[in-house]
């Protein structure tokens, strides 16, 4: 079942790219833009900026950075650029989350470890946080 659902989002994901290019070479644009942008001011994924805030983005059933290195006392934030629901499921239990289309979550890291993370709606989707 899963498998056939998968099948169908890959068919509705070339229809609707097929789509989108047949209009672009028409030169006609559709009214509804559905492109999702992250805000400038977030911090792009794995940047070593000073902010203590470190992005994870979520877009094509993956996370991006999936490996992430950070200190202690830092925030990851993940951001959900797919249209559908997903979770940050902690392996150790420590948080189990859903975050919507266009949602954010936020996670402090406040002791050093290798936090393990994946997805529960999509368990195939995985990343670690290494907390130093």
């Amino acid at each position: 079942m899963i498998l056939n659902k998968l099948k169908i989002s890959a068919i509705l994901l070339s229809i609707s790219t097929l789509t989108l290019f047949l209009l672009a070479c028409s030169g006609q644009v559709p009214e509804d833009d559905t492109t999702k942008t992250v805000p400038t001011s977030t911090v792009v994924a794995g940047d070593e900026s000073d902010s203590g805030i470190k992005t994870v983005t979520i877009q094509d059933f993956k996370f991006n950075p999936v490996d992430l290195d950070v200190e202690v006392g830092d925030t990851v934030e993940w951001v959900n650029l797919d249209d559908t629901e997903h979770t940050i499921t902690l392996e150790n239990g420590d948080l189990d989350q859903e975050i919507g289309v266009d949602g954010t979550l936020t996670y402090t890291f406040e002791e050093s470890g290798i936090y393990r993370y994946f997805c529960m709606f999509h368990p195939g989707m995985q990343g670690s946080v290494n907390v130093n």
